[in-house]
């Protein structure tokens, strides 16, 4: 700092600065300090009014000996320290500290705003601001004068109160338009601090789009002299806009001239959101008046006036004029001629009681057409309590009176069909409740009215288990949009048993709590389509059987038209090859003759040769011809013949082809050892026949269709656990054609089987399939293959050993799967032919077995069968076999498989004998 003082002893302040250790004052050294900074502080140390000095953004602070007493006790730690060291001060100087830096000049009196501690601080402060700039005009601090001090008059700290106490935001500028003063309303509402909208910066507090606005508005009125009054809104401390009405008057001294502008804001935000709404409210309801085709009228009762809006003047077609206040008979001539009298009535009875007035009748359009109107009043009254207005209002109900019409019109067809016994109409709680029902509904599930009004029903317990599921999904739909359609389900009946509906459904409320179900019977067709289902699955399974029946005869035939082609043949082999020949087209005959009288039968092309008939003597001819097959299963079958000869009228062939089917049946589905039992019995005018077996028997859903076309027990490999699935259905037609019934029972599976007959009564060897091989055939040459042929089809395994032996092999036939699987443990054969449908076990369980067997596991193994699907050659290969041929085999595809295998075989001859010590892979067939 310079000694500009020459010889003249210091003030105090100034001794302090010069005896001040500076390290660490935001100003520096003295020495240091820029020319603007050292002229500043000797000017202001030399002044005898308060003033400071700040320099730089501390900023850092020097005083005079007269600011002083406004330092107070943070004198002299203060001096070359920072201002923001001073807190009372910074806080309220901050925004003005900022302002001279920005390079601006003002004044400022700071009312109730003391500095220092000591009891003689001031309370008020003028003071002047005003840039400090660098010798190259840069802002770099600020000169603080303080122009006055003292007391405020008691006068001020009352206009404070007063302002303080006013609902509304006060505020005060200088002549020149700068607000220096808000009272405490302003800084509640705005959330702002005192000095933060002083001078220009409350322009801040506008809306963006209000702000050009208001400044034009007071603008004018500081250079006019004339009163602000705008409306604008200002920012709230919550942020949000609100709408404020701004006034100010100016306040002129003795000689006129504007010594202050006093102004106020008042918080207009939610009358102005009133009048808005009110606007709003005024057009809609124009609007709709409008949009409702609504008129209004006031009547003047004392001097028959009818004043009317622009709708009820349309309404009633009348001109501006009698809208203005017209006869009442003006508008009366609008109205239908019938309705007149009605009308005038009414208007009587509401003057005569006081009470409301309301009427409907019709009034002509321009276009002479009729609308229904519905006119409704209040009479009101004068202070001697006489009528004198009738205000009220028309509406135009002409829609309204179509929609009652078409829904009473709705409600009558709803009625006819909720009574009807067609559709069934239910109301239910979304917990699965049933409100109410209709008779349809109930009969539907066996239930009386009575029953249903005593103890309700409820939907879950009505529901099947299985349809839970289905029907939850379904009430979920409901609850999410409202509406279901086309569901299809079950309902348990009164009785147990089961209906099925098909049913839609809607919501009545949102959120939904109630709705209603319109639902049909469908029992009917969805038993017709199961019935469909079940004939189509048992035709697809007959098809398949059919050709596996037929393809069993073909199998020997073609074998030996194939054999007759070798040429090596003598007497007895032909003998043997036209017998098979023969027995096997006689098979199928009878067969393709089945087929026939099913096929006549079903179209009733069928003529009984009637005639008296001993019942005993055709169960006798029965019985010899399932003899063979009951012989062959080791059956033991009884005949149990009442002493009376029983006569039935009928034809005998037919009825002989009846028994020998349900005996045949019995039979086939008996095992090995197994019992059949005949019991005629005589009942008045008629004669049972009871067919029992202890077979396999029958599930109780099989005997319920036994008699169906195509109908057979399980398909399995064993053909004697299958059949066509006419036999029976031909039985029951023939035995209806002779006025008889017959009916299946079982008692379950494994428990044997039951047939009756009941016709009107009127006033009777085969090869052992299981026996030792069969030797067939010369000996072949040391090189011939050893083929094991395995087939329950006595006939075809025999033409088919005779065809392998006739080419220069040997064969083998068993018919047993047991026995030919002991047989190859000891013999090991080269190739093995087996059939699929074996008793005992299938060829596919043989040929796992044989693959288990010590040396057989590359053995080939062809599988013969009368099923060709695709699935059932998988099945073969899965098993273990090589190739698998369909019946009826051609010799061609037999001779080349044993060629194969023969071919191997000498390959395998001309190898090299493998080193000791080294494996030889032997190659194996290929499947």
């Amino acid at each position: 700092m310079n000694d500009s003082a020459g010889g003249l002893s210091a003030p105090g302040v100034e001794r302090i600065l010069r005896a001040r250790d500076w390290t660490g004052s935001p100003l520096g050294a003295p020495a240091t300090w820029p020319p603007a900074l050292a002229y500043a502080a000797r000017f202001f140390l030399d002044a005898t009014l308060p003033a400071f000095v700040g320099w730089g953004d501390a900023p850092g602070l020097l005083y005079n000996d007269a600011a002083v007493p406004l330092v107070g006790a943070y004198h002299p730690a203060l001096l070359g320290g920072s201002l923001a060291d001073w807190p009372e001060a910074w806080s309220e100087l901050r925004p003005h500290v900022a302002r001279a830096l920005a390079g601006e000049s003002f004044r400022v009196g700071r009312p109730a705003c003391p500095l220092g501690e000591h009891d003689d601080a001031p309370a008020w402060l003028e003071l002047a601001f005003a840039p400090l700039r660098d010798l190259d005009g840069t802002v770099r601090g600020f000169p603080c004068i303080v122009s006055g001090t003292g007391a405020l008059r008691p006068v001020d700290a009352e206009f404070r109160a007063i302002c303080d106490a006013m609902p509304h935001m006060v505020w005060s500028t200088l002549p020149d338009g700068y607000h220096d003063f808000y009272n405490q309303r302003w800084y509640e509402f705005t959330g702002m601090r005192e000095g933060d909208t002083d001078g220009e910066r409350w322009n801040t507090m506008f809306h963006a789009d209000d702000r050009e606005r208001a400044w034009d508005a007071w603008r004018h009125s500081l250079q006019t002299g004339t009163p602000y009054e705008i409306e604008y809104r200002l920012r709230h401390r919550s942020g949000e806009y609100r709408w404020v009405l701004g006034r100010a008057q100016p306040v002129r001294d003795a000689q006129g001239r504007i010594a202050r502008w006093m102004g106020t804001c008042t918080d207009i935000h939610q009358q102005k959101r009133n009048e808005e709404a009110l606007q709003d409210a005024r057009m809609r309801l124009s609007a709709a008046l409008v949009a409702a085709d609504i008129g209004t009228w006031t009547y003047d009762l004392a001097h028959d006036r009818v004043y009317a809006d622009r709708n009820l003047a349309g309404i009633y077609s009348v001109d501006e004029a009698t809208a203005g206040g017209g006869p009442l008979s003006a508008y009366l001539a609008a109205v239908h001629p019938d309705d007149v009298a009605h009308t005038r009535r009414c208007i009587d009875d509401a003057l005569a009681t006081g009470e409301s007035f309301e009427c409907t009748y019709r009034v002509r359009r321009a276009d002479g057409t009729w609308r229904d109107v519905l006119a409704r009043g209040k009479v009101t009254f004068d202070a001697a309590g006489r009528p004198a207005w009738l205000p009220g209002v028309v509406l135009d109900i002409s829609g309204q009176k179509r929609a009652e019409e078409a829904l009473r019109a709705s409600e009558m067809r709803f009625a006819r069909l909720a009574e009807s016994n067609v559709v069934g109409i239910v109301r239910y709680r979304m917990d699965g409740t049933l409100i109410d029902a209709n008779q349809a509904f109930l009969d539907m599930l066996g239930y009386t009215r009575e029953e249903f009004e005593r103890d309700g029903l409820e939907s879950r317990k009505l529901t099947p288990p299985e349809w839970a599921d289905a029907t939850a999904r379904a009430m979920e739909e409901l609850r999410t949009t409202g509406r279901m359609e086309n569901l299809v389900k079950e309902y348990l009946r009164k009785d147990g048993s089961r209906v099925s509906v098909q049913m839609g459904s809607v919501t009545m409320d949102h959120p939904a709590t109630e709705g209603v179900a319109v639902m049909v019977d469908v029992t009917p067709i969805q038993d017709a389509q199961r019935a469909l289902r079940e004939a189509d699955r048992r035709k697809d399974e007959f098809l398949a059987m059919l050709a596996h029946e037929l393809r069993n005869p073909l199998a020997p035939i073609t074998a030996a038209a194939d054999f007759l082609k070798v040429g090596r043949l003598d007497e007895d082999r032909v003998r043997q090859v036209t017998t098979i020949i023969g027995r096997q087209a006689r098979h199928m005959t009878g067969l393709i003759d089945d087929l026939l009288d099913v096929s006549r039968v079903t179209r009733g092309l069928i003529t009984l040769d009637r005639a008296p008939v001993p019942l005993a003597g055709v169960i006798g001819e029965a019985v010899e011809q399932v003899r063979p097959q009951v012989r062959a299963k080791s059956h033991h079958l009884e005949l149990h013949l009442p002493s009376d000869d029983a006569q039935v009228e009928g034809d005998r062939k037919r009825l002989v082809q009846v028994f020998a089917n349900i005996l045949g049946n019995a039979a086939k589905y008996t095992p090995d050892g197994g019992r059949i039992d005949v019991h005629v019995r005589l009942d008045g005018g008629s004669v049972a026949v009871d067919v029992c077996d202890n077979g396999i028997g029958m599930a109780p859903e099989l005997a319920a269709r036994a008699f169906d076309l195509f109908s057979q027990a399980e398909r399995s490999a064993d053909r004697s656990q299958g059949g066509l699935g006419i036999g029976l259905a031909l039985v029951k037609s023939l035995v209806e054609l002779h006025d008889g019934t017959v009916v299946a029972h079982s008692d379950g599976p494994g428990r044997g089987s039951r047939f009756t007959v009941v016709l009107p009564r009127l006033a009777s060897d085969t090869d052992d399939a299981f026996a030792e091989p069969v030797a067939t055939g010369a000996a072949a040459p040391a090189e011939a293959l050893e083929v094991l042929i395995v087939d329950d089809n006595v006939d075809a395994a025999q033409i088919l050993a005779m065809y392998i032996e006739a080419v220069g092999h040997r064969a083998t036939v068993w018919h047993s799967p047991g026995k030919a699987l002991a047989y190859a443990a000891e013999r090991h054969p080269d190739v093995c032919v087996l059939d699929i449908g074996l008793p005992e076990f299938d060829g596919h369980e043989l040929a796992r077995r044989l693959r288990a067997l010590p040396g057989m596991a590359d053995v080939p193994l062809v599988a013969v069968s009368g099923y060709g699907q695709a699935r059932d050659r998988e099945r073969a290969l899965a098993a273990g076999f090589d190739r698998h041929f369909v019946k009826p085999v051609m010799a061609a595809d037999i001779l080349d498989v044993l060629d194969g295998v023969a071919a191997r075989r000498e390959q395998l001859r001309h190898v090299v004998p493998a080193q000791a010590g080294t494996e030889v892979e032997v190659p194996k067939p290929t499947r």
